[in-house]
């Protein structure tokens, strides 16, 4: 007997208009290309990255979110490197805002998925917490782009650079096999403080 999953009924979640005008102003000025969104299509909705904040730690959905999306998809896809300058660009622009607010970044997504690279999640694992940044920086691409998931590595180098200069801890790192073809998910946790 197959089960059918519940369809999730649409929900509206609330941004931060004045700090998302003040980050899409400073990043530009800081030459980062930005482009913006004020609403999603309904039939669309929030990825289930942006969701996580809601679905795993703030229930209520009252804390109000600013999406940052990253452009982590071939032919378009941004560098090691230049991920890196936008998270110290994205920290000054906090830095540099003068309203009284507290201020959280939240990266979702794995490491190596799709298929299983631990080496190269050791490589990224042992360079946030040690903040080495010429290794991060020269990742090479080939290797983000081995499996389709595996380019998320580019969200944990832009929180890593917002929050330079302290290094990650790690709370866990767990290699998730799915077949004995490599397949699974290189499921890690980490934070800055």
């Amino acid at each position: 007997m197959q089960t059918s999953r519940p369809q999730r009924q649409p929900q509206q979640f609330s941004g931060y208009p004045p700090l998302a005008e003040h980050l899409i102003a400073d990043l530009i000025d800081e030459g980062f290309d930005v482009a913006s969104s004020t609403e999603l299509r309904p039939e669309h909705g929030l990825d289930e990255a942006f969701r996580t904040l809601y679905d795993h730690y703030e229930p209520t959905g009252t804390i109000p979110m600013v999406p940052l999306i990253l452009s982590r998809y071939l032919p378009s896809q941004a560098t090691p490197r230049r991920c890196h300058a936008l998270g110290g660009a994205l920290r000054r622009a906090i830095e540099s805002w003068e309203d009284d607010k507290r201020v959280v970044l939240m990266a979702s997504g794995g490491l190596s998925h799709q298929i299983l690279d631990e080496e190269l999640d050791h490589i990224v694992v042992d360079a946030l917490v040690e903040r080495d940044f010429d290794t991060l920086d020269s990742l090479p691409r080939d290797r983000l782009n081995r499996a389709p998931g595996t380019p998320e590595i580019l969200n944990w180098i832009t929180v890593a650079g917002a929050m330079e200069p302290l290094g990650m801890t790690l709370v866990d790192y767990v290699p998730c096999y799915r077949s004995l073809a490599g397949t699974g998910h290189g499921v890690t946790f980490g934070y800055w403080k």
